[in-house]
């Protein structure tokens, strides 16, 4: 995991470095696209923030595009433990931000512990406390480090095709008060 924090990289048009294809998902502050980067052609998850809408709505406690620098941060605190996607980059242009990590082929539980119970499956306590457990290893990552992830749910726990568990949307993780 990075110590050194790295700017986002300006640059002029997004589609110059990724092919963005369709929406996979959003969060509370972008839509995230299926991407591929050109350099490679690695397939990416591309969260976009429009940063016009900071400061307005929702967002009216944010004057500025720190909400963005923090995801980036955190991102890149977080980045190398296999309980989190990997961290790609940060871009941004005139009107967007961008963070690129990895595509996670998979199901957030929030999606599966519906489909698993309509298929009369379920998780058995042996599967649901795996999770848990992982879930939990992922977190210890998180506070070994001096920070707080403080938006942990279902919608934000992601199981790989492998059944591995990710945890998502790490933007709101926050410095902690005590250290290990």
């Amino acid at each position: 995991m990075k110590n050194k924090m790295a700017e986002p990289t300006e640059i002029k048009n997004m589609e110059d470095l990724f092919n963005i294809g369709k929406s996979i998902g959003r969060s509370k502050f972008g839509e995230v696209y299926a991407a591929q980067r050109k350099t490679d052609l690695q397939e990416v998850a591309l969260k976009v923030i429009d940063n016009h809408l900071w400061g307005k709505g929702d967002n009216s406690e944010i004057k500025d595009c720190e909400l963005s620098s923090q995801e980036v941060k955190s991102w890149e605190i977080v980045n190398g433990s296999r309980y989190f996607p990997k961290f790609y980059g940060a871009y941004v242009t005139d009107s967007k931000s961008y963070i690129a990590l990895e595509r996670i082929n998979g199901k957030t539980l929030a999606d599966s512990i519906p489909d698993r119970v309509r298929d009369g499956k379920g998780y058995s306590p042996e599967e649901a406390r795996a999770i848990i457990i992982e879930v939990a290893k992922g977190l210890k990552v998180i506070h070994s480090l001096g920070y707080l992830h403080r938006d942990i749910s279902s919608t934000n726990v992601m199981l790989n095709e492998n059944g591995e568990v990710k945890i998502l949307d790490i933007g709101g993780m926050k410095e902690s008060d005590e250290r290990e």
